[in-house]
């Protein structure tokens, strides 16, 4: 009988023994899922970052360097059309308008001429 109890408390630590070898069997393959899980969203944030930084080269590409060279040159380029067309504009001036031309004496004349 107590051969028994000895068999049966030797299985007993066994089997805890087993347990323990299972549960931490059981915590690495859960801590391996966990490692890929994470790896997988580490990749996606890198991508995700990836893509915000050629989104910003962009931005700077097509918003802020035109808009450089335009303070750059658009004077210079503003001057110059300035003086092509300065023969045009010297002939219109504010005492050659339209207005200042029609005089009230000359229409007076024209409306009594009958």
């Amino acid at each position: 009988m107590v051969e028994e109890k000895n068999k049966i408390e030797t299985q007993n630590i066994m089997s805890l023994q087993e347990e323990k070898k299972l549960s931490i069997e059981e915590m690495l393959v859960k801590n391996l899922q966990w490692s890929q899980l994470i790896y997988e969203q580490n990749k996606k944030i890198k991508n995700r970052l990836t893509l915000m930084v050629i989104t910003k080269y962009i931005w700077i590409v097509l918003i802020a360097v035109p808009t450089i060279l335009g303070f750059i040159y658009l004077p210079t380029l503003l001057e110059q059309f300035t003086k092509q067309y300065s023969g045009l504009l010297n002939g219109i001036t504010a005492s050659n308008s339209v207005n200042s031309a029609i005089n009230l004496e000359d229409v007076a004349k024209m409306l009594y001429a009958k």
